[in-house]
């Protein structure tokens, strides 16, 4: 709480800092330069290009501040990350591997083996329980427990679906 995460993408190191003091509260050097950080349940989730990691927002006595992290596979690259609102997130790979991950333990869940897009986009209503993927004109509907395809709908010529695919009276 009250922390403020320090990161460049051209480096390996993560500050973590009390927002009130500016007191550097712990730094972590990651395997690769951070791609992007953010907090989920009082920890902050790192994306880097080779891994995806967990840590404490604060240096535990004589223990690491790595909660877990879950490495690349076959020098995959994760590229998108999205929050569920049950205790996982979907994470979605440059080969098009969709990896369900529980955000406490780190544990891979599922990963399902949707194709590669170069234009994709995700979109989920404000509990973060319904979930759906727009890309290639599929739309796929994703179940946010283990990541697995729901209902898969060809959908010609959306454009800009980040602007136009919405959910509605959920």
């Amino acid at each position: 709480k009250d922390k403020l995460i320090h990161y460049s993408t051209e480096d390996t190191e993560i500050i973590i800092r009390d927002i009130k003091s500016y007191d550097v509260d712990v730094t972590y050097e990651n395997d690769s330069p951070i791609l992007s950080a953010f907090i989920k349940d009082n920890n902050i989730i790192i994306q880097s290009k080779t891994s995806l990691s967990s840590l404490k927002t604060y240096k535990p006595f004589l223990k690491s501040i790595e909660n877990w992290r879950v490495p690349t596979q076959n020098g995959d690259v994760f590229n998108k990350i999205v929050q569920t609102g049950v205790g996982t997130m979907l994470v979605f790979s440059k080969s098009g591997n969709l990896y369900c991950i529980n955000s406490s333990t780190g544990r891979i869940i599922n990963i399902n083996k949707l194709d590669a897009y170069e234009y994709y986009s995700f979109h989920k209503d404000k509990s973060e329980k319904n979930i759906v993927f727009y890309g290639g004109e599929f739309l796929i509907g994703l179940d946010p427990h283990n990541g697995n395809t729901l209902w898969k709908i060809r959908e010609l010529d959306v454009t800009w679906p980040q602007n136009r695919i919405q959910f509605v009276d959920n």
